[in-house]
């Protein structure tokens, strides 16, 4: 387990877990919110957190997408998490699980960088938004967050998971309980 899937998990078993018990964190933008913040206090000055910041990589199917949150350290994408939460329900999580094997496809290729949108303005043109180019870890960390019902496909169907992938499950229990598990 390396440094920032240790750094998650422990985010979720504590700070994400209460404050779900709560009822503070009733959407995913909410959660996406929460996340970001936790995040931010503990990971180091070097690391970037990127809310859904927009990807150009059309070579792998990846063009103009958007995911949830991207951690970046030194120009290196490091994570890339996608979130779903439907706490009584059934979260939709294919497209989201295809999209991290398609990062997967491409940390193959030596020479793939990718462009993340930037809201750093280009001082001589203000109209521009630049783009920042990032090269992908070749130990990137996958992360797929579901919350849901506690018998729902996301957590029971068997699906293609990528190399290095951490599966974070969240449900209440019958007594109310908030169960969080994790799955690699």
């Amino acid at each position: 387990m390396n440094y920032l899937e240790s750094t998650i998990r422990d985010i979720f078993s504590n700070q994400i877990k209460e404050r779900i018990t709560l009822g503070l964190i009733p959407y995913e933008r909410q959660l996406q919110a929460e996340l970001h913040y936790e995040l931010r206090l503990i990971l180091p000055d070097n690391y970037k957190i990127w809310i859904e910041p927009i990807i150009y990589l059309k070579e792998y199917g990846l063009d103009k997408i958007r995911p949830d949150l991207i951690i970046t350290e030194n120009y290196i994408i490091k994570s890339i998490i996608e979130l779903k939460h439907v706490i009584n329900g059934e979260p939709k999580f294919k497209s989201d699980i295809e999209k991290l094997l398609k990062f997967e496809l491409a940390i193959e290729k030596d020479d793939v960088e990718l462009s993340l949108s930037s809201a750093i303005l280009n001082s001589e043109e203000p109209d521009v938004i630049s783009f920042v180019r990032h090269r992908l870890d070749k130990e990137l960390l996958s992360v797929f967050v579901a919350f849901g019902s506690e018998n729902c496909k996301a957590f029971t169907e068997k699906f293609e998971m990528p190399k290095n992938f951490l599966f974070v499950i969240g449900y209440f229990k019958k007594n109310n309980e908030l169960k969080i598990e994790f799955r690699n």
